[in-house]
């Protein structure tokens, strides 16, 4: 239970969470997200079970204007390396590791600010305890993207850890003007 809680709170934290504190501000209201689910209600009787397939899409979101200025920022993303991430979803061809599924995701946050000289940003895992993977760099650093790559599922969960650790890497960042944010 606790690792699906764990798995739960960390794709709640990729999905929904990232965008907004990596940029500080809501999500603008014209940005349209969707998603579809089939599946024919008659096909399925009481007791009876089957596949329901969900499609879930949403609009690129740009950076606000707040955002693209010179003011530095440094972010640290807190990322689950527990056992429950070597768990596997979805179906055929799409069938990924949430580990997979969360480094894919983290890549993505990564290469979204690659163009910015003054975006810095961190990895922190955790399992059992959590560890620093990689201390604030520039998004560009490519070090970051084999950092996420080396990641691997092992142990037990202990999400408090991982989040004291981004903390404090933040806290004691020798840039004390810059904008933090862990996600």
């Amino acid at each position: 239970m606790r690792r699906l809680l764990s798995w739960i709170m960390a794709l709640m934290i990729i999905i929904t969470v990232m965008p907004n504190a990596a940029m500080a501000e809501s999500i603008p209201n014209d940005i349209v997200s969707s998603a579809i689910r089939s599946a024919d209600a008659e096909e399925y009787g009481i007791g009876d079970t089957g596949v329901i397939k969900y499609e879930i899409s949403g609009d690129e979101v740009k950076l606000p204007e707040s955002l693209t200025g010179i003011t530095e920022k440094e972010i640290v993303l807190v990322i689950d390396t527990s056992g429950s991430m070597g768990t596997y979803m979805g179906f055929g061809r799409n069938r990924k590791s949430r580990m997979e599924i969360t480094k894919d995701a983290a890549k993505n946050f990564i290469n979204k600010f690659s163009n910015k000289s003054n975006v810095k940003i961190g990895i922190v895992a955790y399992s059992e305890k959590g560890h620093i993977t990689s201390d604030l760099k520039l998004a560009s650093d490519y070090s970051l993207i084999r950092k996420i790559n080396s990641l691997q599922p092992d142990s037990a969960t202990n999400t408090g850890d991982g989040l004291r650790l981004a903390y404090w890497m933040l806290k004691n960042s020798s840039n004390s003007n810059a904008k933090k944010y862990v996600v």
